[in-house]
């Protein structure tokens, strides 16, 4: 995942009526928060000293796979997944042209079905869920 996707994520929490976004796959685990942020303001007197700010340690990254993708709903309604959680924990590669998974609206399914073969990381939306057009819902590693 790159920054890019990691700021996509964050306008999608801020857009948003969540509270957090959890991510993960074999390499990667992102978690992001909505923050209450609180102003406090105290005047400083000539006496008080300001605080002193300490570097911080840069923070190691975890190296990227790029064969990550991202699939996202083409529309909204509830989310029901075509790939068993089995299938997931084993790694089986998902043939190009199965359906991956469906959502639902008003009694309408619109069908997933892939375009190219690849191994179902996880699902980004837990089933029976509404989502929203152009959320992510599955992660996947293009083989």
């Amino acid at each position: 995942m790159d920054i890019k996707q990691v700021t996509q994520l964050s306008e999608m929490l801020k857009n948003s009526k969540l509270q957090t976004i959890n991510f993960s796959d074999t390499k990667t685990k992102i978690s992001i928060n909505k923050a209450k942020v609180i102003h406090q303001s105290s005047p400083v007197t000539s006496n008080q000293s300001p605080v002193e700010h300490q570097p911080q340690a840069k923070e190691v990254q975890p190296e990227i796979n790029k064969n990550i993708k991202e699939i996202t709903s083409e529309g909204v309604g509830i989310f029901y997944p075509s790939v068993e959680q089995r299938e997931i924990d084993a790694h089986v590669r998902i043939v190009k042209g199965r359906e991956l998974y469906f959502v639902k609206a008003m009694n309408l399914e619109n069908h997933k079905r892939l375009d190219f073969d690849c191994k179902v990381v996880n699902f980004l939306v837990e089933p029976g869920k509404a989502v929203e057009y152009g959320q992510p819902l599955v992660s996947v590693e293009v083989l």
